[in-house]
């Protein structure tokens, strides 16, 4: 399997003013725009794991699942700092 790009950003706790459906659209945006470039779309964490999209999931299973995503299949990380995220933290 080749690697691919990863989007970073936070999903939940937007700074004020910020609309989560536009921030998260714009990470969308991001990964359609390898595309063109490298032949693959970038994974978009939000696609797969939105906690308010998909409740279900633990913090323990994104974690895990989000871990070997980076770690196995990932080329190269593009953080978006529109601010704080918690996704880094494990307790």
């Amino acid at each position: 399997m080749e690697k691919i790009p990863y989007i970073c950003g936070a999903l939940t706790e937007f700074p004020q003013g910020a609309d989560p459906k536009e921030v998260k659209a714009f990470y969308s945006r991001l990964g359609d725009a390898f595309l063109p470039i490298i032949g693959e779309r970038a994974f978009v964490p939000h696609e797969r794991f939105d906690p308010l999209q998909f409740p279900h999931f633990t913090d323990e299973g994104v974690f895990d699942a989000e871990s070997e995503q980076i770690i196995k299949r990932t080329s190269l990380i593009v953080a978006v700092n529109e601010g704080p995220t918690w996704g880094g933290v494990r307790g």
